[in-house]
C-alpha cells in the first residue's frame, strides 16, 4: 500500500464523514459476492480453519493493518465477514492504510446461521509432516520474508512471501497438496486461506518452522 500511501500524501484524504455507511449485506448474496469480489474473513484464524465461506480469505482483524493492503485491490470495492460489533474498528484499521472502498459486509453470526461455512483446512505438526516433505509428497512453501528464509529454511521449501502470495500464486504446482508453513503458524494460516481459494489441496503447518526447529 506504499504507492498509495504516496498519492494520499500528496492529494490528500478522503474525510470518513464523506464515505458512504458501508451497508450489511444478506447472507444470500455471499456465495455470488465472493465469486466477484475479495471477502475478507476477519475471524480468529482457528475459527476459519475449521469451517468457512469457499471463496473467502482469512486476515483476522488484529492483522488488518499489516496484511490487508497487500491482498487488496485499491480500485475495486472490498467485503468483510466480520462482527457488528468490531466493524467500526476493522474500518479504522482498514481506512488508516487508505481502503476506503468497503463495499459491504456480512454479520459473521448471521454467515453462521445461514450455515454458508461448508469448507475447512487442515493443519498438521512437523512430526507428521517431516517423512511428506523429505519424500517430496508435498510442495512446502515457505511464506516468511526472504530475510526470515535466507537464515535458516527447512530442506525443500519453496520461498513464496505471504504479502505477494495472492499475486503470483499462479506458478505454484497444483499436482499434489501444499503445506503454507512460516515462522509460527500465524502467516501461513493467512496463506492457507489464499492457496485454498486459488484451488489449492492446502495443509497449514502447526507451529511452524520454530516447531520443526524445536523438534530437532
Amino acid at each position: 500500500y506504499f504507492a498509495v500511501m504516496k498519492r494520499v500524501n500528496k492529494v490528500g484524504p478522503k474525510l470518513t464523514t464523506d464515505l458512504l455507511p458501508v451497508r450489511t449485506v444478506n447472507p444470500s448474496e455471499l456465495e455470488a459476492t465472493a465469486k466477484k469480489r475479495l471477502v475478507i474473513d476477519t475471524g480468529a484464524a482457528g475459527e476459519f480453519a475449521t469451517s468457512h465461506m469457499p471463496g473467502t480469505i482469512n486476515v483476522p482483524a488484529s492483522n488488518l493493518v499489516q496484511w490487508a493492503g497487500f491482498f487488496v485491490d485499491y480500485n475495486e470495492p472490498v467485503f468483510l465477514i466480520a462482527d457488528e460489533g468490531s466493524l467500526s474498528a476493522q474500518l479504522r484499521s482498514l481506512r488508516s492504510i487508505g481502503i476506503d472502498n468497503v463495499g459491504g459486509y456480512f454479520e459473521a453470526g448471521a454467515v453462521n446461521k445461514a450455515g454458508l461455512r461448508t469448507e475447512s483446512y487442515r493443519s498438521a505438526t512437523p512430526a507428521q509432516l517431516r517423512s511428506r516433505i523429505e519424500e517430496g509428497d508435498v510442495t512446502l512453501i515457505d511464506v516468511r520474508a526472504a530475510t526470515e528464509f535466507q537464515a535458516g529454511h527447512i530442506a525443500r521449501a519453496e520461498h513464496r512471501f505471504l504479502g505477494t502470495l495472492l499475486r503470483n500464486i499462479e506458478g505454484a504446482r497444483k499436482d499434489k497438496p501444499v503445506v503454507a508453513q512460516c515462522l509460527a503458524g500465524g502467516r501461513s494460516a493467512i496463506a492457507a486461506s489464499l492457496l485454498q481459494r486459488a484451488g489449492f489441496d492446502v495443509v497449514n503447518m502447526q507451529g511452524g518452522y520454530q516447531a520443526w526447529v524445536d523438534a530437532g
